[in-house]
């Protein structure tokens, strides 16, 4: 009902989150550079010219000392003037092998903001500015908290809220499902992040 299923990076429509080491890795991503530590606000599959627009996340197991997975709403990151104009303008090469292209992280007459430091590499000092910016988000709260539990899934709209995973250093045993799902086939007008 609000869109097609569409494969994550292993290929496969359910893929298992785990928190895991830098090691255990073996291509790029936040889980590769950030390993059990905590993630920055992101946005995922940056990596496609068109973000999966919702993302279902369901908890199979807790495990111990679980992080909690934070949701903050785009429209709460209080941008300047200046701070707007160079999310439009400054380069970003975002890195998906053969498909590799150029983007900003808003782009005029999308419906999301794309924004993501494991595959998206600055091209300036004013992109690695805005980057840093979006990383930290905003000095408030953020707009939802998921404390996991056996059988909680919750699914939300890609295009308007980052996501970051907290520290998972201590955490045992913790697994969720993911699935992307892409836009609807009967197009709605979004609007734009401008």
């Amino acid at each position: 009902a609000i869109g097609q299923i569409r494969p994550g990076r292993s290929g496969r429509a359910i893929e298992e989150v785990v928190p895991r080491g830098v090691a255990e890795l073996a291509y790029p991503s936040l889980s590769a550079i950030y390993g059990r530590n905590a993630l920055p606000w992101h946005v995922d599959t940056a990596h496609w010219a068109t973000p999966a627009h919702y993302l279902i996340l369901a908890c199979i197991h807790e495990g111990t000392n679980s992080p909690s997975t934070q949701l903050l709403d785009w429209r709460d990151i209080q941008l300047t003037p200046e701070e707007r104009e160079t999310a439009k303008t400054a380069p970003f090469r975002v890195r998906n092998g053969r498909e590799s292209f150029y983007s900003t992280i808003l782009t005029p007459g999308t419906p999301f903001p794309r924004h993501d430091p494991g595959c998206m590499e600055a091209l300036g000092d004013y992109a690695a500015a805005m980057q840093a910016r979006l990383s930290l988000g905003t000095s408030g709260d953020p707009s939802i908290v998921v404390n996991w539990r056996s059988g909680r899934v919750i699914v939300f709209d890609n295009w308007r809220y980052l996501h970051r995973r907290l520290d998972a250093s201590n955490s045992i045993g913790r697994m969720l499902l993911r699935m992307y799902v892409g836009e609807a086939v009967s197009h709605t007008h979004h609007g734009t992040c401008e």
